[in-house]
């Protein structure tokens, strides 16, 4: 692991603003990205990682709104906020790449990502060669010519079998396996140092998901590229990432090296997802899904997100709202957990009283204090 991180995100929000009120979809979450690494970001549907993703390269559109945070790539600031000379809100820096930037240097060629459904990725009236020898001819500055021999050595790098023949048909001919590779090849034909793969194996059976994850660790290890890989499946998390970050209603609840996750979880959350899941290594009679809804971001709860849900929620869970804390370190660097079990945050778990947790298909839930007492974590 270098020094120095390849992507560094600090306090990161991003907001929907409805008529029924402001979404908080992705409320203050800090990690880095390593060169040569594979981090993983999962939780839920409705965690906030897709929305998180998106924050990334900018992609956000209308009602959202980044509002608040930091995200660096080597350095520079794709985003960066500071505080305005009248009134205190917080505006984007001058600092700040300009979109125009963010579209010729950074999105592409720096940092590609790859989206859930290729379907709606890939456009269905134009060839996948097309497609994918434009993009490189765009962000390459390659001829025709030169695009087109790329596209066809790419994709046959991807495992596209008979990619000069296969180069001009269109999505509907490749099955849903192949146009996930296609969209790989997309992502690696302009040699990135980092690639966002927003659950790109969701809508495969898990055949072509194995292969799938079989060429990206193969492609990371001759590349050297780093990825994010976005997912809500466990397996997936603990076949190819080197650290995890564990969303909850749009905030980070653990974040570790992926053994010390899976062999020494410390957020109730991540070992609730690991009880809902077929484990190879263990016999049980019945799995333990968990246990309630998460409620929505327009209105989370007070105090620790999951507190609702929690079988050891107590009152301080209520109160205050636990940011991640380093509670243990290791050679994959510090594990932390946003979560009062842990003796580090030293706010009175054990003597704080249990909560009757009733959860059901949904709950009401009050708005986070304004006034708030959150507990502070450490960088």
């Amino acid at each position: 692991m270098s020094a120095e991180p390849l992507l560094e995100v600090r306090d990161l929000k991003t907001q929907f603003f409805t008529e029924e009120g402001v979404v908080r979809a992705v409320d203050g979450i800090s990690f880095d990205v390593y060169e040569g690494e594979i981090v993983g970001i999962v939780g839920e549907s409705g965690a906030g990682k897709s929305v998180a993703a998106q924050s990334l390269l900018r992609l956000v559109e209308s009602p959202g709104e980044i509002v608040a945070g930091e995200v660096r790539f080597r350095g520079e600031p794709i985003v960066e906020f500071e505080e305005a000379e009248e009134g205190g809100a917080l505006v984007p820096t001058d600092r700040m790449l300009s979109d125009e930037e963010m579209r010729e240097r950074i999105r592409g060629r720096e940092i590609a990502i790859i989206f859930q459904d290729p379907m709606e990725s890939l456009n269905p009236v134009y060839t996948v060669g097309g497609q994918l020898s434009e993009f490189i001819e765009l962000n390459r500055d390659l001829s025709s010519a030169e695009a087109r021999e790329l596209a066809v050595e790419t994709l046959r790098e991807v495992g596209i079998p008979e990619a000069e023949n296969r180069f001009d048909e269109y999505p509907h001919q490749f099955s849903g396996g192949m146009r996930q590779r296609v969209l790989i090849a997309m992502a690696l034909a302009c040699e990135p140092s980092l690639i966002i793969a927003d659950e790109p194996t969701t809508a495969l059976d898990v055949t072509v998901e194995a292969q799938i994850l079989d060429l990206v660790n193969d492609l990371q290890e001759r590349y050297d590229t780093s990825f994010i890989w976005v997912t809500h499946d466990m397996g997936v998390v603990a076949e190819i990432s080197d650290r995890v970050n564990v969303m909850y209603l749009g905030e980070v609840v653990e974040q570790a090296g992926v053994d010390d996750l899976f062999h020494d979880s410390r957020h109730p959350y991540t070992e609730a997802l690991l009880s809902s899941l077929p484990r190879p290594d263990q016999t049980v009679e019945e799995l333990n899904p968990i246990e309630g809804v998460m409620p929505e971001a327009i209105n989370p709860p007070s105090g620790c997100r999951f507190h609702p849900r929690c079988p050891e929620a107590r009152e301080v869970c209520a109160r205050h709202a636990p940011a991640p804390k380093a509670v243990d370190e290791s050679e994959s660097g510090p594990h932390r957990s946003a979560c009062f079990r842990n003796d580090v945050f030293e706010v009175g778990y054990e003597e704080s009283a249990p909560l009757e947790v009733e959860v059901g298909a949904g709950f009401s839930v009050g708005e986070t204090d304004a006034a708030g007492a959150e507990m502070e974590g450490e960088e």
